[in-house]
């Protein structure tokens, strides 16, 4: 195979192909960034590992990344399991020696790592956010137009509901002439729509509303006018207040606007709410400032998994507690590994029985596509799904799966391709010539019937590494413990207030994707043969 891949690079054909795919600049870059970002990841644990490249204890220098040490080896104690590097480097004995230390990979996490909660550096805050309760309150009134009954009028008046009885409404609230037509409208026994307006009630705007009236039998004894305060355009940032650190003694200068508002005794009560915070959940309270009461609900940073990207974990953590970042890396070398490997055994399988076919043709090519359609018409999924439930998910079932599966396409093309060729003069003077069928197959044959299956190459590894995610998503990829794109996004689903467990993951993908398919368009665009054709 690779012999004739290097007299495929040598002919001259060839070579003025690869120039014109190198002149298409956007597949000539995304082939260059692919090829970096794959050979980069194939030394992920240099780049992302909790273990540390190199160790210097007691004088000696030790590489945890290339050689496996025990405890025993550091601290002679006769316990030879694995060493918790992060929690060594805290430990007295390691601590003890100034010279002793430790350096990591540019990112210090393992794919299977779980970070601990009390390792998160998080924004230790308390947010108080004060929701205005907006007050309600009715009148029941007469057909005099005198006030029957109220309830929580005393919000909106300096009266007291038991001083409002049998006072005249229109001239106590200041009602105006449409609402008093409204009212006398529904006294009168007249249908009359839902009627709204807006009044100010000793300094606070309020909407009274009637309800739509039907006419009935008798006039109404009684009427009911609704009272609903009207929310202000208050700045938002006025009824926030931020407390830094756990002693929580001021808020930040920039958000105390209602804390001035409030009284020594409200300032104190809510300090100690916040300081209850930074330990436990508080429950929302009510606390009025001024004349307007507020809920108060208490927002703190708690850290429950997956947790939203920060200083350390920039994009994130998941649901296990491991850093997103590094499972997107080690994810892309899993993908590209199944991608390639499996684009690799397809092709040659499927060049093996589609040359076969080609070149014999007649009964051959007749048996041999009725087994092929048997085969392609199998269910692949019930097949991934019969046989992780019955070996268990692996890695290298599931591309010996997909193999098996895979070859089809390729074979079309390659005995189409030998179909047309097999007719031509060199074919039949190498036949003639007594050359072994093998070596006109693989040497005469084969070197020019590859042109689609290079140009298909790029869209076969998109097809791959779309698959193996979807399989991930879906449940039927790989191990549960194994880095996947598709796991984040299955999380992300389960998780949906976890933004990054979807954006980042899809980003991912989504490059690898978009890279190929530049890289695809160069490569049929350098194959073309119609595009540099010159008629003379």
């Amino acid at each position: 195979m690779l012999k004739l891949f290097y007299k495929f690079i040598k002919n001259p054909v060839s070579r003025s192909r690869l120039d014109r795919f190198r002149a298409i600049r956007r597949a000539n870059w995304s082939f260059n960034i692919l090829l970096i970002l794959f050979l980069l990841s194939l030394i992920s644990e240099l780049v992302c590992n909790n273990k540390p490249l190199i160790v210097s204890y007691e004088s000696k220098l030790y590489f945890p990344i290339f050689k496996f040490y025990s405890q025993d080896s550091f601290l002679k104690n006769g316990i030879y399991n694995k060493v918790n590097y992060k929690e060594f480097q805290k430990s007295e004995a390691f601590t003890s020696d100034d010279k002793n230390w430790m350096l990591y990979t540019f990112i210090p996490y393992g794919p299977n790592e779980s970070i601990k909660k009390e390792n998160l550096s998080v924004d230790l805050s308390v947010r108080a956010r004060f929701y205005p309760v907006l007050k309600a309150a009715y009148l029941d009134l007469r057909p005099d137009g005198t006030i029957r009954k109220s309830r929580g009028i005393d919000l909106f008046s300096t009266f007291t509901d038991r001083e409002l009885r049998g006072k005249p409404a229109y001239e106590t609230l200041a009602l105006p002439k449409e609402a008093q037509l409204a009212i006398n409208k529904r006294f009168n026994n007249e249908t009359t729509p839902e009627f709204k307006f807006i009044a100010d009630l000793n300094g606070t705007p309020a909407e009274l509303s009637l309800s739509a009236y039907e006419q009935q039998e008798s006039p109404r004894k009684k009427l009911r006018l609704s009272i609903q305060q009207i929310e202000g355009k208050a700045d938002s940032e006025r009824r926030i207040l931020t407390f830094k650190g756990a002693e929580a003694k001021f808020p930040e200068e920039k958000e105390q606007g209602i804390w001035k508002d409030m009284n020594s005794e409200q300032q104190t009560t809510l300090l100690e709410l916040v300081k209850k915070r930074f330990e436990s959940i508080v429950p929302k309270t009510d606390i009025t400032v001024g004349k307007q009461l507020y809920t108060v609900v208490f927002n703190r940073d708690d850290i429950r998994f997956p947790f939203h990207p920060t200083s350390t974990h920039w994009l994130g953590l998941d649901d296990s507690g491991r850093d997103v970042l590094t499972l997107i890396v080690y994810s892309f070398r899993t993908n590209m590994l199944f991608g390639l490997i499996l684009v690799i055994v397809s092709q040659v399988v499927g060049i093996i029985l589609g040359a076969i076919q080609g070149y014999y043709g007649g009964l051959v090519d007749l048996v041999g596509q009725r087994l092929i359609e048997i085969w392609s018409s199998l269910p692949f999924l019930y097949v991934i799904i019969f046989m992780g439930s019955r070996f268990g998910r692996s890695f290298g079932l599931l591309l010996l799966v997909y193999c098996v599966f895979n070859w089809v396409g390729i074979s079309y093309y390659i005995r189409a391709e030998f179909f047309r060729l097999r007719k031509q003069a060199f074919v039949e003077s190498a036949q003639i010539s007594g050359i072994p069928t093998t070596k006109i197959l693989f040497s005469h044959i084969l070197p020019n019937a590859l042109v689609p299956i290079i140009t298909f190459t790029p869209f076969s590894l998109v097809g791959a590494v779309s698959t193996l995610s979807a399989l991930d998503y879906l449940g039927f990829g790989l191990p549960p413990l194994q880095p996947s794109w598709g796991a984040l996004l299955s999380q992300g689903q389960n998780y949906t207030s976890a933004w990054w467990l979807i954006l980042f993951p899809t980003l991912a993908l989504f490059v690898t994707i978009l890279l190929c398919v530049f890289i695809g368009e160069g490569v049929r665009t350098a194959f073309d043969p119609k595009k540099y054709a010159r008629m003379k």
